[in-house]
């Protein structure tokens, strides 16, 4: 089966089976390299334990983990709390991601979502390959896989709203990819989201200076942001949106958090009370809890 990938000026074809001849393990105890190759300078490996696959920049850099039963399933922290886009854009019809990895947003939304468009960008066709071939990523005329610098991609479309969600998530065993993660490249993701859009970007703390550079960034681009730390892990997702009603979005009811948390297999209270916590003061937080309070008895 052939999948075309758009390049700039090129067209990359990519000859693959539909239907890799891995053998897989049983024993959930043994792990073993399925794959590895070097590309672009960067060491990438494949690894299989059970029916969980994983994939690895440079010396074990984890980058994607995939139930080989259940693509659409999010294995890692970090992908859960960047699907907490939810609880602004209810119904996406249109999502961007800008660095592939292992494909899960991909599955994910288009499991929840197969009417829904998807552009995938990644500056490294091989990165494209594996995601399609060791882990599953959906093939769909709905999904569309781009090899492309993230920026240069964004420059060349016109400066037309049309995502719902643009997820930002470019990284190298070094970590953030400074192409991607920069004012400029914020900018252009403003002007390209829909008005009640939201642009999420996984966010990598090992480097503080880099950190707090792309936190100003965000902060320039987008009047409103949302930055939540992942539990016990160096990443922080932010929200960036191109108005300040993002509280208003996330005071859901009790019923109704469950409800999102029960459909999509994320815990989205849990994600909320991390907003509050690392984004309001004492003081709103205790009006928060108070009005939790007053609509639980009312």
């Amino acid at each position: 089966m052939n999948w075309i990938l758009s390049n700039k000026l090129n067209i990359i074809t990519i000859t693959m089976n539909t239907k890799d001849d891995i053998t897989y393990q049983n024993s959930e105890d043994l792990e073993r390299t399925v794959y590895s190759s070097k590309s672009n300078g960067q060491d990438i490996s494949v690894v299989e334990k059970g029916f969980l696959r994983s994939l690895y920049f440079g010396k074990r850099a984890l980058q994607s983990t995939v139930d080989l039963r259940a693509p659409h399933r999010l294995q890692l922290q970090y992908p859960r709390y960047m699907t907490g886009s939810l609880l602004f854009n209810r119904q996406p019809k249109q999502i961007l991601v800008l660095g592939i990895g292992g494909g899960s947003l991909i599955s994910f939304f288009h499991h929840y979502f197969p009417l829904c468009t998807i552009e995938a960008v990644d500056h490294n066709a091989e990165i494209i390959r594996i995601a399609l071939n060791f882990f599953d990523a959906p093939r769909h005329a709905n999904i569309f896989y781009h090899h492309d610098d993230g920026l240069n991609f964004l420059q060349n479309l016109p400066e037309i709203p049309r995502y719902d969600i643009i997820f930002a998530d470019g990284f190298s065993a070094q970590g953030m990819s400074s192409a991607l993660y920069n004012q400029d490249c914020f900018t252009l993701c403003r002007k390209l989201l829909v008005e009640d859009g939201t642009l999420v970007s996984n966010l990598w703390s090992s480097n503080q200076f880099f950190f707090q550079r792309v936190r100003s960034d965000l902060q320039h681009s987008f009047p409103a942001n949302i930055f939540i730390p992942v539990p016990k892990r160096g990443n922080h997702i932010c929200y960036s949106r191109k108005n300040a009603d993002y509280w208003k979005k996330m005071d859901r009811s009790g019923r109704e958090i469950k409800e999102l948390s029960t459909r999509y297999e994320i815990d989205f209270g849990l994600i909320i009370s991390l907003a509050r916590k690392n984004n309001l003061s004492a003081m709103n937080r205790f009006l928060y809890l108070l009005k939790s309070f007053s609509s639980i008895f009312h």
